[in-house]
């Protein structure tokens, strides 16, 4: 992760400017931002300069943003949370006597 302190403002500017990361609002934004994070994912951590880091930190804030708010996850009691990891798996209740 990258501090402002390191980030070449024109550097940076270029890259916002090029990649244009605003808000997503359609999956399409989504998409176009999600290709643009694994472009720099591919390329390397060590290997971005630190306004490619700065970046990649903005993008996948928004990307997270976005799953957030278009695909929430729904609060769960856990007697049904477990329950569900249960059926999942194949296991019933009497399989966690060991570990329990």
């Amino acid at each position: 992760m990258t501090t402002s302190a390191n980030v070449d403002v024109k550097r940076y500017g270029h890259l916002l400017a090029k990649r244009m990361p605003r808000v997503i609002k359609t999956e399409a934004d989504n998409e176009r931002m999600l290709a643009v994070v694994d472009k720099l994912m591919r390329k390397g951590e060590e290997k971005l300069t630190s306004e490619e880091d700065a970046l990649l930190e903005r993008l996948v804030d928004r990307i997270h943003h976005y799953a957030e708010e278009r695909y929430p996850i729904p609060k769960s009691a856990p007697h049904e949370m477990l329950s569900y990891l249960l059926d999942q798996k194949g296991l019933m209740p009497k399989d966690l006597w060991a570990v329990l």
